[in-house]
C-alpha cells in the first residue's frame, strides 16, 4: 500500500491560485511472484517457471499483459538473452484449472498478453447464517429472515462481504450465490415441511441447500463474467468460486447443526 499526496496550480485570467491538497492511499490489489520448479540447472537445460498472479480485490482484471526479460544484457550495445522461450511450452491456469493459453506477443523478450486474473469470491460466514437462521427459527421464519437480509443489502445497508450493500452487488458476478441464500433457505424449509426437524433431516437439507446455492451462484457468475469479461468454462469458475469453499462450507454445516440445536429452545 503506497501513499500519495496531490496538489495542483490553477490559472484563470492569469491569477494563478493553489488547489486543496488531496491526500490518498494506493491499493496494491494485484500481486506477482516467480520460481523455478528446481534450484539449480546447467547450461542447456530446460527451466521450468511458475509466476503467480494473485488478485485480491473485488473486480477482475482483465487484458493484462507480462513481460519477462528472460535474464536480458546488454554487450556492445546489443542486447543478449541468456534464456529463450520453448514453443508451446506455456501451460495458464486460473484456481488450479487449466485454461486456454494466452498470446505470446513477443520471444525476446517474453510478451503474453490476454491475460485475465478473475476477482475472489471472498470467504465469509454468510451461509453459515443461513443455516443458522433456519435451524434456530425454523424454516418460514429464517426463510423471512434470510429474505431480509438479502432486500437489506440490495437497498444499501452494508452487510454484504467487506460492509458493501446496494444492488451492483446483487448484479456483480459472485451475486448470484447472495440470490442463492434465499434458495438455500428455501430447499431447508421444504425439508423441514415435508420430513419434519429430525437431525439427519436437518443435515440433508443443510447439504442439498448449499448444492443448490453453488448451483445458482456458479450459473449466475459465467452469465456475468461472459458478458462483462469473455467466455468461461464451468470447470473453471467452479475452480474459483466453489471447490475452495467446499470443505469450510461443510465445517459450517456442523457448527450451524451443534449451535442451533443449543440456541433453539431460547428463540421463541
Amino acid at each position: 500500500m503506497a501513499r500519495f499526496t496531490n496538489q495542483a496550480q490553477l490559472a484563470y485570467r492569469n491569477r494563478i491560485t493553489t488547489s486543496n491538497i488531496a491526500v490518498g492511499e494506493i491499493l496494491e490489489v494485484l500481486s506477482a511472484a516467480k520460481h523455478a520448479v528446481v534450484e539449480t540447472y546447467e547450461s542447456y537445460d530446460v527451466i521450468t517457471y511458475v509466476v503467480s498472479l494473485v488478485n485480491s480485490g473485488t473486480t477482475a482484471l482483465t487484458g493484462l499483459v507480462l513481460t519477462d526479460n528472460l535474464g536480458a544484457y546488454t554487450l556492445n550495445e546489443a542486447s543478449l538473452f541468456p534464456l529463450q522461450y520453448v514453443a508451446n511450452s506455456l501451460k495458464y491456469y486460473v484456481n488450479g484449472v487449466l485454461q486456454t493459453s494466452p498470446v505470446i506477443a513477443s520471444q525476446e523478450p517474453l510478451q503474453i498478453e490476454g491475460i485475465s486474473i478473475p476477482a475472489q469470491v471472498p470467504f465469509t460466514l454468510q451461509t453459515f447464517g443461513v443455516f443458522m437462521a433456519v435451524g434456530v427459527l425454523g424454516g418460514k421464519r429464517g426463510t423471512l429472515a434470510v429474505l431480509v437480509y438479502v432486500l437489506l443489502g440490495a437497498v444499501g445497508v452494508p452487510v454484504f462481504a467487506g460492509f458493501s450493500g446496494g444492488i451492483g452487488a446483487l448484479l456483480g458476478n459472485a451475486g448470484g450465490y447472495i440470490i442463492g441464500f434465499i434458495f438455500s433457505a428455501l430447499v431447508m424449509w421444504a425439508f423441514e415441511h415435508v420430513f419434519g426437524r429430525k437431525p439427519v433431516v436437518q443435515i440433508i437439507s443443510m447439504v442439498v441447500g448449499l448444492i443448490v446455492c453453488y448451483a445458482f451462484g456458479t450459473a449466475w457468475f459465467m452469465f456475468a463474467y461472459t458478458r462483462s469479461t469473455g467466455p468461461v468454462g464451468l470447470m473453471a469458475v467452479l475452480g474459483w468460486c466453489v471447490f475452495p469453499f467446499i470443505i469450510p462450507d461443510l465445517i459450517k454445516i456442523a457448527l450451524a447443526y451443534v449451535l442451533s440445536g443449543k440456541v433453539r429452545k431460547y428463540a421463541r
